[in-house]
């Protein structure tokens, strides 16, 4: 019966294929008048076919229902309908549901996830909308693996102390060319070198040599314009991902000056001065000595300075009193 109409008789074994009879009384639903009882059928035979016997045959129906109000029976038969000869019915309780909530829950989206990789080592890909898992073309889920022998790995750099413009030589492993051809160079373009992490960069990649009692590439680069310090060096492959930042060998930038203005000042410091330079963005100005006495931060002592218009190439900072002026006898 759907909606409380009851349809005609359904004779069992007149039906080829057990999924007739189910799509007939699956997900019936009826309502009594006074709203106290909800049931959803489902029905599962032993086999997927009928036999062609006329003995032995069965199917099982599970009803979930709220419990009703007042003292009424959970579930009641009416077999008076029922046909045939020697058949049997079973009631039995499988699951009892708290009487103050409903048994019918929310069917979770992992239920209709697809199953792991048949490679043990690999990882299952999903992809998600609002909650619900995506599926897939294939009868094999989607999956991605990791390989150690593709994570790139910057064995070592010389030298070890780098200017602009230095050119560096590296010894890097696992990269893998795009070309089987010993002169093609285009894979060099592939690869990305960063010096620590304020966007330095070793870039014009070149003169490639395999070095194959080590299993390494040397190659080399420039280092281009970045920050005073020690940094680490990063290598990056388009294509097969970044190298292991823990083992990432250590450089060390010197800035460079390539002028000082105003080049006099006074006696008792306190002057303004402006250093052009590579290397030298956020560069402190305690690192920075006149007759071997630090400078002082413009900021420190009340003064404005406008470094927006230094970029990364200078930097402000104030003199300090000549060496054995006394300040305070001069006031």
């Amino acid at each position: 019966g759907h909606s409380g109409v009851w349809s005609s008789n359904i004779d069992v074994t007149s039906l080829r294929y057990w999924t007739t009879l189910a799509n007939k009384i699956s997900s019936t639903r009826l309502i009594n008048d006074d709203g106290s009882t909800a049931v959803e059928l489902e029905a599962w035979p032993p086999i997927t076919w009928w036999s062609s016997s006329t003995f032995n045959e069965g199917w099982q129906m599970f009803v979930r229902f709220r419990r009703p109000f007042g003292t009424v029976p959970l579930l009641e038969l009416d077999l008076s309908a029922v046909r045939g000869e020697d058949y049997e019915f079973l009631v039995t309780t499988v699951e009892k549901g708290d009487p103050d909530a409903v048994m019918l829950d929310r069917v979770p989206a992992e239920y209709f996830e697809m199953p792991y990789p048949t490679d043990p080592t690999a990882s299952a890909v999903q992809v998600r909308t609002l909650g619900v898992l995506a599926g897939s073309k294939s009868a094999l889920p989607p999956a991605y693996s990791y390989h150690e022998s593709l994570t790139p790995r910057l064995v070592s750099l010389s030298p070890s102390v780098v200017q602009v413009n230095s050119a560096l030589t590296l010894r890097v492993a696992n990269i893998v060319p795009a070309s089987d051809e010993s002169n093609d160079t285009s894979w060099l373009e592939d690869l990305r070198v960063e010096i620590g992490d304020n966007g330095a960069s070793c870039s014009d990649l070149a003169d490639p040599s395999w070095d194959s009692s080590a299993g390494v590439w040397e190659l080399t680069c420039s280092v281009q314009p970045g920050k005073a310090g020690e940094h680490a060096v990063t290598l990056t492959s388009k294509l097969q991902g970044r190298a292991d930042f823990a083992a990432a060998p250590l450089v060390t930038y010197e800035p460079t000056v390539y002028s000082i203005s105003p080049t006099v000042g006074s006696l008792a410091g306190g002057t303004l001065i402006e250093i052009l330079g590579d290397g030298l963005r956020g560069y402190p100005c305690a690192q920075v000595a006149i007759g071997g006495t630090p400078c002082l931060e413009p900021e420190a002592a009340g003064v404005p300075a406008n470094r927006s218009a230094l970029g990364d190439q200078g930097i402000l900072c104030l003199t300090p009193p000549l060496s054995g002026f006394d300040v305070e006898e001069n006031r």
